[in-house]
């Protein structure tokens, strides 16, 4: 009899969960995690999705069941019907801790992740992309801090296995005057300062991008954020013991817009080396998007 009931349980746990990540169940015998004692601070993660459903998922290995993230905030830019309600299958038995929100038009990553990152109602914010994930090691170096500088931008280390930032980087705080002699010197790192999938302070972050949201920086919009930020006066701070785990494959934006995203990075170096103003005649080095700013709306699952 127990037998009988043991093997109807397991059938049921295959139909109801195609995939471990599925499964509230499977993820909480397999990823335990509790709060630490004497740990109050919880945080958001907003992650920008379009269009590749098959690897929707990833991101969220390792933080759906850690109780030091509040929300999880995934944001739709415009994808294909198809790829969405793939997506939208994926992340529904999740639906206690995912907030899905879509918008039919397509803004693009930058317009995206500013508006993924203002949906998080928590005063600090891990921008995550789809198709990377978090290893612990990476939330642990965040806690480990005993206060965050909501003047500074926490940066991984290791971008395992492909970007090892550690060796040239691992500790230190970089302002726009040591990005502008990295520039000039031409030993600026343009994996690290393009990477993202770093945390950042909500407010202080989208007072400094927000007004340029229109722009259309293609593939490099992490170091165009980063020039925005340390224009403002604030700091890169790369933590040497965070990593997380970083996916090269074929549909991954960069490698698709590789050579667009070269043409943009350009002016950007220039204006970080010669310090110039991003209300500097901005309009002769990018391009703007013309549409309007769009809402997303929240993503009922029944």
């Amino acid at each position: 009899m127990i037998k009988k009931v043991i093997q109807r349980l397991k059938e049921l746990i295959r139909q109801n969960a195609r995939t471990w990540s599925e499964s509230y169940l499977r993820l909480r015998i397999m990823c335990p995690v509790k709060m630490p004692m004497n740990e109050a601070r919880t945080i958001s993660v907003a992650i920008p999705f379009f269009n590749n459903a098959k690897m929707a998922h990833v991101a969220l290995f390792n933080i759906l069941n850690d109780p030091r993230i509040a929300e999880i905030i995934m944001v739709d830019d415009g994808s294909d019907r198809d790829a969405f309600q793939q997506l939208k299958r994926k992340v529904k038995p999740f639906a206690r801790k995912v907030k899905l929100f879509r918008r039919d038009v397509n803004l693009g990553a930058f317009a995206n992740k500013i508006q993924a990152v203002e949906l998080c109602s928590s005063d600090w914010v891990i921008l995550l992309d789809y198709d990377n994930t978090l290893l612990p090691e990476y939330l642990d170096s965040i806690f480990n801090l005993d206060q965050w500088e909501d003047t500074t931008i926490y940066c991984s280390g290791y971008a395992y296995p492909h970007f090892n930032f550690r060796k040239d980087l691992g500790g230190k705080v970089i302002d726009l005057d040591l990005a502008s002699s990295m520039a000039e010197s031409k030993i600026l790192n343009r994996p690290f300062f393009n990477d993202g999938n770093y945390f950042l302070p909500r407010n202080r972050f989208l007072q400094c991008v927000k007004p340029f949201w229109t722009y259309s920086v293609s593939a490099s919009d992490v170091i165009f954020a980063n020039y925005l930020w340390l224009f403002a006066n604030n700091t890169l701070t790369v933590l040497e013991d965070s990593k997380y785990l970083h996916r090269v494959h074929d549909e991954s934006t960069w490698l698709n817009n590789s050579e667009k995203s070269l043409q943009v990075i350009q002016p950007i170096l220039k204006r970080i080396e010669n310090k110039v103003s991003p209300y500097d005649c901005i309009d002769h080095d990018f391009g703007q998007i013309s549409k309007e700013w769009i809402e997303p709306t929240l993503v009922s699952y029944r």
